[in-house]
């Protein structure tokens, strides 16, 4: 029989809707009203829809305004997402392909080489906001203003440095649970894995003209026309990620000196 103890303890429990948040239409339009002020003064878009981009020759700076569900709310809970997408990098494979427009990319949040999970001042674990009155939608608004300034704005300012991110793709360790005592480590995340432990690596040695070290991370990678994953096998990169890779190792090549 089908049967499953599960189904037997939904029978005893009475039905539970969660509680309707405040539309979404309007949650997003308040955070946009009050975020945008702040990121036009810093460089950032407009915002297209949710996300606005902040453009460099190395780099892309995203926020994004995302909507998830809740175990107790509806899916029109907010979060404020934030992430750096390395230019001169090829995207991660496992993130997927990034929108491009007219030689352009708009990578997402989620789509980042290197995030920052951006947990609130007052519930220090919590990361989504649930807005069911005005009252609650003012409070999101004032403590996603803070965190745009007090947290996410140093956090792009302490990845300028090539060599904190260098570091941390080879020695530090994710902090997705946001146990780190340091404000600027603390929540960032996507790196350790094999792409970025790899490719990102090399390519970050790149441009900081360690070239034997560039060599050491990328030689392999393009050598397999992949990255290498758990038991030996290889995740194959497009044609496009691999092209700059071989860009990358033939100038360190020059650059070293070796044939």
């Amino acid at each position: 029989m089908g049967f499953h103890i599960t189904d037997m303890i939904a029978r005893w429990l009475p039905a539970r809707t969660p509680p309707q948040t405040m539309q979404r239409k309007a949650v997003r339009k308040a955070l946009v009203d009050s975020l945008q002020p702040m990121l036009l003064a810093q460089g950032f878009s407009h915002f297209e829809g949710t996300i606005a981009w902040r453009r460099t020759a190395q780099w892309i700076d995203v926020v994004e305004i995302g909507f998830i569900d809740t175990v107790t709310h509806r899916r029109d809970s907010p979060i404020l997402e934030v992430g750096r997408y390395l230019a001169f990098a090829p995207p991660d494979p496992i993130s997927g392909p990034v929108s491009e427009a007219e030689g352009l990319v708009y990578p997402k949040a989620s789509e980042c080489h290197l995030r920052k999970v951006m947990f609130h001042f007052k519930r220090p674990k919590d990361t989504t906001w649930v807005v069911c009155n005005e009252r609650e939608l003012l409070e999101c608004c004032g403590e996603a203003q803070r965190l745009l300034e007090r947290r996410a704005f140093p956090w792009f300012a302490w990845l300028d440095n090539l060599h904190v991110v260098l570091h941390l793709l080879r020695e530090g360790a994710p902090d997705i649970e946001g146990k780190s005592r340091d404000q600027l480590r603390r929540g960032t995340w996507n790196y350790g894995g094999f792409f970025s432990g790899q490719v990102l690596t090399g390519m970050v040695a790149f441009q900081l003209g360690l070239w034997t070290l560039c060599l050491e991370y990328l030689n392999p990678v393009l050598q397999r026309g992949g990255i290498l994953a758990r038991n030996r096998m290889v995740i194959a990169l497009s044609a496009q990620s691999l092209a700059v890779i071989r860009n990358a190792v033939e100038a360190a090549n020059l650059k070293k000196g070796t044939p």
